[in-house]
């Protein structure tokens, strides 16, 4: 009953911080000239990939390094299957060029530089290093893009206006970050009690990682993504995703290892590592010639997770 209050209680807060979050993103955007999908791939991604971080960090610090390299791949699997196929279900997804030919297939690189680097057993302060070059790249070419993006409006005269009754943007700064902190808050209590009842099932820490852990760092992002594509910001909710995944695979796993190197699984490398590859490659002829990912495409990569979810629960009772 507890944990099932807790359960609960995280949800509202991770709604609520979703929604302020998006609202006040948006307005920042507005005020600095910088577009939807720049800004969700930042921003947004970053925030929402702190959960990851956080219990990665100390999970790696607890000495429960499968939970940790769990949470990260099972979160990417969630973010891709479970967020883009729901945030679909609800509304189609259309596709920027600029996702479709730079973001994809930079967060497709970095899946696999992730899988090359677990395949020693082990993500050392080396790959770590590694790993925060390739964020390093993508904020980089992010704020040549919004830099560029913000140029060209100034030179147009096309700078949104902001409305003058609007808050200051210390208060949207605030506000944004208390739906931050809403968002961290509502994860842990919801990982909390989800892990209190899966521990009871008898399962491996991996397991556990991938699967509970993972979905439960992962609500930040479906939280996030869903709201945005029923307010209509489209670009920001697939920005969102993409971003996290990225965020999840340099920032989480590089930062965490830097701090403390993390033994990899057997099982990681040989099965679910490869899932998060197969998986996330299915966004390339779902996004082919600029089509929107729709209700179809929606309902097929919720059902490959559930397939995931349930082979690797068979799979862990049965051994």
């Amino acid at each position: 009953m507890q944990s099932l209050l807790l359960f609960i209680v995280g949800l509202v807060l991770l709604v609520a911080g979703a929604d302020h979050m998006i609202e006040r993103a948006a307005r920042l955007g507005t005020r600095l000239g910088v577009s939807r999908l720049v800004l969700g791939l930042t921003v947004l991604a970053f925030g929402t990939s702190a959960p990851e971080f956080v219990i990665s960090l100390l999970a790696g610090l607890g000495g429960s390094p499968d939970l940790a390299v769990g949470n990260v791949v099972g979160s990417n699997i969630a973010n891709v299957a479970l967020v883009v196929g729901l945030t679909a279900i609800f509304l189609p997804l259309a596709v920027d060029r600029l996702a479709r030919r730079r973001d994809i297939p930079y967060m497709l690189a970095g899946l696999a530089l992730l899988i090359v680097l677990g395949l020693d057993g082990i993500f050392s302060r080396l790959d770590a290093i590694l790993l925060l070059l390739y964020i390093g790249g993508f904020l980089a070419l992010c704020t040549r893009q919004a830099l560029r993006e913000r140029r060209i409006q100034r030179e147009t005269a096309a700078l949104p206006a902001v409305d003058p009754d609007a808050a200051s943007p210390l208060t949207d700064v605030l506000v944004l970050l208390s739906g931050l902190a809403a968002l961290v808050v509502g994860a842990q209590l919801m990982v909390r009690a989800a892990s209190d009842i899966a521990r009871t099932i008898g399962v491996s820490e991996l397991v556990i990682g991938v699967s509970i852990v993972a979905i439960g760092t992962s609500l930040p992002e479906l939280a996030t993504s869903v709201i945005a594509a029923v307010k209509k910001e489209l670009d920001m909710s697939l920005g969102n995703i993409l971003g996290s995944n990225i965020f999840n695979t340099g920032f989480v796993v590089g930062g965490v290892a830097l701090v403390v190197p993390l033994p990899v699984d057997p099982q990681a490398v040989a099965f679910d590592m490869p899932v998060m590859l197969v998986i996330s490659l299915l966004l390339i002829p779902l996004t082919l010639r600029g089509r929107a990912i729709g209700r179809g495409a929606g309902i097929l990569l919720v059902s490959l997770f559930v397939a995931y979810l349930a082979g690797t629960f068979l799979f862990a009772t049965s051994a």
